[in-house]
């Protein structure tokens, strides 16, 4: 699956991040097929997400972010048959 770049699904990550800071229990490969989660991947790929940085504005930037949102919201429809 392709994820938004820094948004990579948690259950996804834990391992591949245990390797890398040398705490791993077992071989990077094992558990994969006990650790699905089909509903957060879902969400992962279908959310509308921000960075932190995006938040930090004034309030007019907050403002127009919501109505982004709203006006995501208002063609959800026509988005899912897209």
């Amino acid at each position: 699956m392709n994820y938004p770049l820094c948004f990579f699904p948690l259950h996804r990550f834990q391992g591949e991040l245990d390797h890398a800071r040398g705490t791993a229990t077992a071989p990077l490969h094992d558990g994969h097929e006990q650790n699905q989660c089909p509903a957060n991947d879902r969400l992962c790929l279908e959310a509308v997400w921000f960075i932190q940085t995006m938040l930090l504005g004034p309030r007019t930037d907050m403002e127009q972010i919501a109505e982004a949102i709203r006006k995501i919201q208002a063609q959800a429809g026509r988005l899912v048959k897209v």
